[in-house]
């Protein structure tokens, strides 16, 4: 109700010839004249802020790409050189357990010679107790027949 009392609103002060009528005011029109210009220079930076936020996405994607191709390139690297470094240890592993079992090899042949050179020797040792034992028995049966 306020705006169509706004309509006739008047335009002099009361008494005149026109007192009290004055022709329509339409408020909107107004607005939306002060307010075009605004709305228009709105839609221009929309337009602005648009393409650069498909400037921005562009550019997004292109880092995004760039990095995944980068990452996957490392990634691809990094397993060949696990592969590598697998091998590497592999090998030195086997290095090192044939160093381990030529030493092993080693001390089992001179163990093996100690053996035998103690047997060599407690057998040489047990013929010359039981070559002494025989000379004795021999001796000692010599001298009961001379007895």
């Amino acid at each position: 109700m306020a705006s169509v009392l706004r309509r006739f609103r008047r335009l002099a002060p009361p008494g005149g010839a026109m007192a009290g009528v004055s022709p329509p005011e339409d408020v909107d029109a107004e607005r939306h004249m002060e307010l075009a210009s605004v709305f228009a220079t709105l839609d221009a930076v929309q337009r602005d802020v648009d393409g650069i936020l498909d400037a921005a996405h562009r550019e997004a994607d292109r880092i995004t790409a760039t990095a995944v191709a980068g990452a996957a390139a490392l990634l691809a690297r990094a397993r060949d050189d696990a592969v590598l470094e697998k091998a590497r240890v592999s090998q030195e592993r086997m290095s090192s357990f044939a160093g381990e079992r030529a030493a092993v090899l080693t001390r089992a042949h001179a163990q093996a010679a100690a053996i035998r050179n103690s047997a060599s020797a407690r057998a040489d040792a047990a013929a010359a107790a039981v070559v002494e034992r025989l000379r004795a028995l021999a001796a000692d049966g010599e001298a009961r027949r001379g007895r």
